[in-house]
């Protein structure tokens, strides 16, 4: 099995395990999302039923790849240059 690998693309990136990808970004296909909604939980003799109505969809954040090297990435993902989440994916022993 293969390493971690982490390809910056034209439009976005993708990053996997052994040659597959696991994780892409692209136009209409991000990596994070967001939004806000309204949970429904119901419980019934221990056994819970949990349901979401997603009310609002936040528009997809820009990603930008601040390093990768070896076997990891970090990203920062940010609306309008303002910073939100920095994320960091990493290999390790056969896993991302």
């Amino acid at each position: 099995m293969g390493g971690f690998f982490f390809r910056d693309t034209a439009d976005g990136f993708e990053a996997g395990i052994g040659g597959k990808v696991l994780i892409e970004q692209r136009p209409g296909i991000p990596f994070l999302s967001a939004g806000r909604g309204t949970g429904n939980f119901e419980m019934y003799r221990g056994n819970f039923r949990i349901t979401e109505t997603i009310d609002e969809a936040i528009e997809p954040l820009e990603c930008s790849v601040i390093a990768a090297l070896g076997d990891s990435a970090r990203l920062l993902f940010s609306r309008g240059g303002a910073p939100s989440v920095e994320a960091t994916l990493r290999g390790e022993d056969g896993r991302l």
